[in-house]
């Protein structure tokens, strides 16, 4: 299966107002991107103002936890096996920031200040996280 060709039909669906589909469609292509491995964040993160776009909001947040968090692990474990331990878990971290970042555009949207002050300090966090051990494995300062 060529990811980048499935990738682009979800953007399709997506401009078509099919969101339902793309939501599903790109459900299927996680866990093959994670094992193949090498994926940006924004392949990632396109999945989740979909949800909000298809009324789902409410259902975000948990695919998250239930599917994306694991999916850029995976991802960056494969990516990074052959670096240090550090840059894969600052990569993890800098990608768990990034879909923080589209949860915070999503709740902005549905009006939800609690979920965006939440999504902020988790953005904050892993991005800082992210930060410290580029920093120790780059000894940039």
């Amino acid at each position: 299966m060529d990811v980048s060709v499935k990738l682009k039909e979800a953007t399709a669906l997506a401009k078509s107002k099919s969101f339902d589909q793309a939501i599903e469609l790109l459900i299927e292509l996680l866990p093959i991107m994670a094992t193949q491995g090498g994926f940006p964040h924004s392949a990632y993160t396109k999945i989740i103002p979909y949800f909000q776009k298809a009324g789902r909001y409410s259902e975000v947040e948990e695919f998250c936890k239930t599917y994306l968090f694991i999916s850029i692990k995976r991802d960056c474990d494969k990516t990074f096996a052959h670096k240090p331990e550090e840059t894969g878990l600052a990569f993890i971290h800098l990608h768990t920031s990034m879909i923080y970042d589209k949860l915070i555009l999503c709740a902005k949207r549905e009006k939800c200040t609690d979920d965006i002050g939440r999504f902020q300090n988790a953005k904050i966090a892993h991005y800082d996280i992210y930060e410290s051990w580029f920093v120790k494995e780059h000894g940039e300062t």
